[in-house]
């Protein structure tokens, strides 16, 4: 069975894409594309868990207060670049061997 995460994914003025995932901080895509800045995001999240479990660690539990906090992120971010303020949470499925 597949693990389960939320991303966040946000369009800059500029027309890049940024995603990221909250439950695992630090894991960043930008690209020019949407499908480009999930594609990148997954791998970002692959290396991640791979740093993580190295560690000991895993990913924070996903919670919606956990998520709106990126979302409330997001936004700031793009209101201070005078973007507009639109932010899409995107379903990411993740191998389940690959986050035990």
């Amino acid at each position: 069975m597949a693990a389960r995460y939320t991303g966040v994914l946000a369009r800059d003025a500029e027309g890049w894409y940024t995603a990221t995932c909250p439950a695992m901080p630090g894991a960043v895509a930008e690209a020019a594309s949407r499908d480009e800045a999930i594609d990148g995001l997954l791998r970002a999240l692959a290396a991640w868990l791979d740093a993580a479990a190295r560690r000991g660690e895993r990913p924070r539990d996903e919670t919606p207060e956990l998520v709106a906090d990126a979302v409330a992120g997001a936004l700031r971010d793009l209101a201070a670049e005078g973007a507009p303020l639109v932010v899409e949470t995107i379903a990411l499925s993740l191998p389940a061997a690959q986050v035990a």
